[in-house]
């Protein structure tokens, strides 16, 4: 049976935690495509939301699929770039994220001109 009890937290303290946070700041976030530099964070943070929650060793993306990700448009913006990891997660079978985990509609393209893409950025299938 679980007991209730008093906490007692300043609320001074839950103000300057809800106004430092950028969700309730209340300025709009410029969209992922124009803020590319903040696209490997975001991969890490994924990376460690789905492979916990799939059983999965993974524990990155290795730095070809880090260049694909930040050569996309982002027009699904964050949620896009989430539900893109969250399937590479899901595909991949080794401890990296590889380009080939990666959905090939992400870049807007087919699959051969996805294998087009990552030879003219010098990248390994």
């Amino acid at each position: 049976r679980r007991s209730r009890r008093n906490i007692s937290v300043a609320p001074d303290s839950i103000k300057m935690t809800l106004a430092s946070h950028p969700l309730t700041r209340g300025t709009p976030q410029p969209p992922l495509r124009d803020r590319l530099e903040d696209v490997p964070e975001l991969v890490q943070f994924f990376v460690q939301k789905h492979y916990r929650a799939m059983g999965k060793r993974v524990t990155g993306a290795d730095q070809q699929t880090l260049r694909l990700l930040m050569s996309s448009e982002w027009r699904g913006n964050v949620r896009q770039l989430d539900n893109a990891i969250e399937r590479a997660v899901m595909l991949c079978d080794d401890k990296t994220i590889a380009p080939s985990d990666l959905p090939p509609e992400l870049l807007g393209i087919g699959l051969s001109s996805l294998y087009r893409k990552m030879e003219e950025l010098n990248i390994e299938s």
